[in-house]
């Protein structure tokens, strides 16, 4: 008897440290994969930026910017020798948006609406564009709420800052 309930003691607190085991792994797993999703989120801002100009942020929150037309990885200029911004010269710049919803972030072009990276169901970004500073700042929130089990929160708050020459 006393063998058995020393075992069944034993049991318990072996499986007891399993369980914390599990959901501390749990907790780390779904913050790595939020931390994932926020690299991949400014990546993808990061690359559009690239061959893009900011023009500002609507009253929705969408940031708005032109597309630079390129061809074979070089910018196309103007018969000016200024940037030609798609659709083309001489067209005027048509404006690209970029903005989440439903869990992802969109980008709006000529009509056309891409997805650009998940950012949960949850989650939330915020576009501001401070043009004397030629700087694109990114705030929000990636991942999914669990208000019924913290270990499940993966939640990321993140603050990014991309630094923009923005000139022609």
């Amino acid at each position: 008897m006393v063998t058995v309930g020393i075992f069944m003691g034993m049991t318990t607190v072996v499986l007891a440290l399993m369980l914390q085991n599990q959901r501390a792994s749990e907790k780390i797993s779904s913050r790595t994969d939020a931390t994932s999703e926020v690299l991949i989120v400014f990546e993808k801002v990061r690359q559009e930026m690239r061959s893009g100009r900011v023009v500002g942020v609507d009253p929705g929150g969408r940031l708005q910017y032109w597309i630079l037309r390129r061809t074979n990885a070089g910018p196309q200029l103007t018969p000016q020798g200024l940037a030609d911004w798609l659709p083309g010269f001489p067209a005027d710049p048509d404006v690209a948006t970029m903005f989440v919803n439903t869990g992802m972030l969109w980008k709006s072009f000529q009509g056309t609406t891409s997805r650009l990276a998940p950012v949960g169901p949850d989650g939330q970004i915020v576009f501001n564009w401070s043009p004397g500073l030629r700087t694109l700042t990114l705030t929000g929130d990636l991942g999914q709420k669990d208000p019924f089990n913290a270990t499940r929160n993966s939640m990321q708050k993140f603050h990014l800052e991309i630094y923009l020459t923005n000139n022609e």
